[in-house]
């Protein structure tokens, strides 16, 4: 990313992408998402934690749970200035770090997680999943529109796995089959 900045921009280029708001990724203390998100939120700092209802099974019942959708991840909206300030926070442990700089996720993503979240689209553990290297496509409609990802068979279902690669994590969505286009491979 630094080069991208040196190179197309220039010297006051780099400065001012310095210290323009990007949506970065902190790590948080393992079960602390919620509680450094209102911390966070408190101090004026713009945040995001995408929650997700799942079905826990107790001994005696099953309940339905708002559970992080990426464990022990927030999303922030900062500067280089407040960076520090962040970092102080209880439960705040370090900035999610892709080569050798801070993880920098796109608005698009971050809205198209938002919306994802909001229209009640299911989400899988990717965990639980055993992902055979299918078809790169990208999709056409929806939220995810315009996210590059890979075609994942699961149950007999198709369903697209959606790459973030700036934070290292994959997330898996149930996309229609018509919503997806795919996506020729690069040749180089």
């Amino acid at each position: 990313m630094a080069s991208i900045v040196g190179s197309d921009y220039g010297t006051e280029g780099a400065k001012l992408y310095k210290m323009s708001n990007n949506w970065r990724v902190i790590y948080v203390a393992s079960r602390r998402e919620k509680k450094a998100q209102k911390l966070l939120e408190r101090d004026g700092t713009e945040c995001f934690l995408p929650l997700i209802m799942v079905k826990r099974q107790w001994s005696d019942r099953v309940k339905q749970i708002e559970m992080p959708l990426f464990n022990g991840y927030v999303f922030v909206k900062c500067t280089d200035l407040n960076r520090d300030v962040i970092l102080q926070t209880p439960g705040v442990i370090k900035f999610l770090q892709y080569n050798g700089a801070d993880a920098r996720v796109s608005d698009l993503t971050i809205s198209s997680l938002k919306l994802a979240i909001e229209k009640g689209h299911t989400f899988l553990n990717t965990q639980e999943v055993d992902f055979k290297v299918g078809n790169r496509v990208i999709v056409t409609a929806g939220p995810f529109t315009g996210v590059e990802g890979r075609v994942v068979s699961y149950k007999n279902n198709n369903y697209v796995l959606i790459e973030l690669e700036a934070i290292g994590k994959q997330i898996c969505i149930k996309i229609e089959k018509s919503y997806l286009k795919n996506v020729k491979p690069k040749m180089g």
